[in-house]
């Protein structure tokens, strides 16, 4: 189980992993890792969710060296556990990103590159917003556009909002490889900024409140 990338941020860390391994591999990985098989894991309807859930463990066991689960609020989101720390998880094709952070929330994303946020950009950009209308390489843009407001969302926590209408991305600082954004949510009541990470097979992003915002 190579760990694809792996890097420190102030308080936290992120680890990512592209998972070339069978279902069956996975968990037979998972079994060494643990003391004994999931109840939750024989409810799964899919190989795509059981190789989700299996490499989300896995890349917490691995990476993080932490042994305790990880469950899910009523909306969704993610939480260890055995508390003592924010997590915020990702999948994108074989890719999976999970980060940790000790004292603040935080929230993540990753995306595979391809020409599809190009395509759909008018359903969650506007204009006037970054990666609308970016001069140059329009489709990494408008990739790390979707990316950056998919972990807005995640950390604003407001299930229901329109990625479009919601949330409002501008350019704050940085170019080429990392790029940081403002997301802020069209009402006014909350700001982030969004780290966005270029990879050769992928966009990753992840989104923390500004100082002033809880």
């Amino acid at each position: 189980m190579p760990i694809f990338r792996r890097f420190l941020h102030k308080g936290g860390a992120t680890a990512i992993w592209q998972t070339s391994e069978s279902v069956d591999e996975l968990h037979a990985l998972f079994l060494k890792s643990t003391t004994a098989d999931a109840p939750a894991y024989a409810t799964l309807a899919s190989d795509k969710r059981r190789k989700e859930w299996l490499a989300e463990r896995l890349l917490l066991r691995c990476a993080f060296l932490r042994c305790d689960d990880i469950g899910h609020r009523a909306d969704g989101s993610p939480y260890l556990t055995a508390g003592g720390a924010h997590v915020s998880i990702s999948h994108s094709g074989p890719f999976v990103a999970l980060s940790l952070s000790a004292a603040a929330r935080i929230g993540i994303d990753l995306e595979q590159r391809g020409p599809r946020a190009l395509r759909l950009r008018e359903k969650f950009l506007s204009p006037g917003e970054y990666g609308y209308d970016e001069p140059e390489d329009a489709e990494t843009a408008a990739l790390t556009a979707w990316s950056a407001k998919e972990a807005a969302f995640k950390l604003f926590g407001r299930p229901g909002i329109s990625l479009k209408n919601g949330i409002r991305l501008t350019h704050a600082a940085g170019y080429g490889a990392s790029v940081d954004l403002k997301a802020e949510l069209c009402d006014g009541t909350a700001r982030a900024i969004v780290n966005c990470r270029l990879f050769e097979q992928f966009v990753f992003t992840r989104a923390t409140f500004l100082p002033d915002v809880t």
